[in-house]
């Protein structure tokens, strides 16, 4: 939220750089009120007033969207019980190691 919001504009642009460095492998989601920066770093624009969605850049298009997806995985995707189990239990002991 607002990376570079108390920042200078030399600093606001490394900042920047860097942020762009790291969306090459991962999700990088920023809110930020200023327009040009969010510009020139970003690949996709979504604009927001009063919580409604008032644009998007979208930078894919239909044709994009057509392209053939790769088959979808044969394998289970939920967890064992166990799993899901021992990660609930230690989600508990550290909530309660907090209070």
């Amino acid at each position: 939220d607002e990376p570079t919001g108390a920042l200078d504009s030399e600093t606001s642009t490394q900042v920047m750089a860097l942020l762009r460095e790291i969306a090459k492998d991962k999700l990088v989601i920023m809110v930020t009120h200023n327009a040009e920066l969010a510009a020139e770093y970003s690949t996709r624009i979504i604009r927001l007033l009063d919580g409604a969605v008032t644009g998007d850049t979208d930078p894919y298009d239909a044709a994009a969207e057509e392209t053939p997806r790769s088959p979808a995985r044969s394998g289970s995707l939920s967890m064992s019980f166990a799993t899901a189990l021992s990660l609930s239990l230690n989600n508990l002991m550290t909530k309660k190691a907090r209070t």
